[in-house]
């Protein structure tokens, strides 16, 4: 190719074809000379994208916002009160905010002028709304019905974006299922999700069955620690507009949870193409473009799974896809205290690593241990 620029040469265009079974429509236009050097200069001129950030406190310093620009990240374009200004050729950008835990996204058009007005409101990822995934718009819902819409209370929100990121979740849902979306959680980079779970009633009759939710846009997949069968943590995928439980399958990953003190801690990492499913720090499932794994030694998740489950959850990695989690019940007679960890991109990296692989982690704490059980 670089012949074609060995001194001034001249260069021809014209149609090619290699396989056209079919009769085709073509429609040709050829600029040379000043018309072509017009388009050209049309087609590279940047335009200005500008807007406002708002969200944060009155007195926060907007200035070390990073600006992601159809994926591409862009630094040192937003001043200390929020005002951002961008430079664009023509063409469709999806614009999105990163300042810590919170986050914002807007689209924006570019053709043939500057854009302004492009305002955001920054969100924190532990913001519970509606949400909107690979330009599917989802709902939360109670109840078995898409159309009851399920809200936390301007008390629950407050505890939820409080330091420590814990709430309470009453009892009142009896096999109903509900779901609860991060607003601001959908993404295609990594990310890790841990939900801490403690039910308050310990009573044997006192039963539920709450977790992690994860979904594209077009399924859902729910893990769920249940009090009821020897206390199994399971898995249930469904697409997304199913709710009602009929067309419904529900699979044993091969682990208890809830024992003991009546708490469980599950956590969802997307590393990469694959999904990785903790409880604690016992690895249950590994989902990929191949299916879905069972990880746990001894556990005998593969005997029987139904293959829809494996080619719905290997749909997650079809392209780079974005996906949204949030936390998910299908029974709840008693108040669950939840406590939330979400990280994404750099800030996960290290915490994921901890649990994919955690002999190069080995806290120094543990060495001691080991030297004295030696010499007892």
């Amino acid at each position: 190719m670089k012949s074609f620029f060995d001194g001034t040469k001249e260069l021809a265009v014209g149609i090619y074809s290699s396989h056209r079974p079919l009769e085709t429509q073509i429609q040709m236009n050829y600029l040379s000379g000043t018309e072509a050097d017009n388009k050209v200069s049309e087609i590279l001129a940047k335009h200005t994208v500008s807007g406002q950030l708002t969200g944060i406190s009155e007195s926060a310093n907007y200035s070390s916002v990073i600006v992601k620009v159809n994926g591409e990240e862009y630094e040192n374009c937003v001043t200390e009160n929020g005002e951002y200004s961008l430079q664009l050729n023509n063409g469709e950008y999806s614009l999105k905010f990163v300042f810590g835990d919170w986050g914002a996204s807007v689209d924006v058009n570019v053709d043939g002028d500057d854009v302004s007005g492009k305002n955001a409101t920054l969100v924190s990822a532990y913001t519970v709304g509606d949400t909107t995934v690979n330009g599917v718009e989802l709902k939360n819902f109670t109840n078995n019905d898409l159309n009851q819409h399920a809200a936390l209370t301007d008390e629950q929100q407050a505890a939820l974006l409080g330091q420590d990121h814990k709430f309470t979740l009453t009892g009142s849902v009896i096999w109903a299922k509900e779901q609860y979306l991060l607003q601001n959680s959908a993404t295609a980079d990594d990310f890790l999700f841990k939900l801490d779970m403690r039910r308050t009633g310990l009573a044997e009759s006192d039963h539920i069955a709450t977790g992690i939710v994860v979904t594209d846009g077009t399924w859902r997949i729910a893990f769920m620690a249940i009090t009821w069968e020897k206390y199994h943590v399971i898995m249930q995928v469904s697409r997304v507009e199913a709710v009602d439980g009929n067309d419904l399958m529900y699979y044993d990953v091969g682990h208890n949870g809830y024992e003991g003190d009546g708490s469980e801690t599950l956590t969802l990492i997307r590393k990469g193409d694959a999904l990785y499913l903790y409880s604690g720090n016992t690895a249950l499932l590994k989902i990929s473009s191949n299916g879905i794994e069972g990880l746990k030694e001894g556990a005998a998740f593969n005997t029987g799974i139904p293959e829809w489950y494996g080619q719905a959850a290997a749909s997650f990695f079809n392209g780079n896809k974005e996906l949204a989690v949030g936390f998910y019940s299908m029974h709840r007679v008693v108040n669950v205290e939840l406590t939330l960890t979400y990280l994404t991109g750099e800030a996960a990296d290290s915490e994921i690593d901890k649990l994919l692989n955690p002999a190069s982690v080995a806290s120094a704490e543990q060495v001691p241990f080991i030297k004295r059980k030696e010499n007892a």
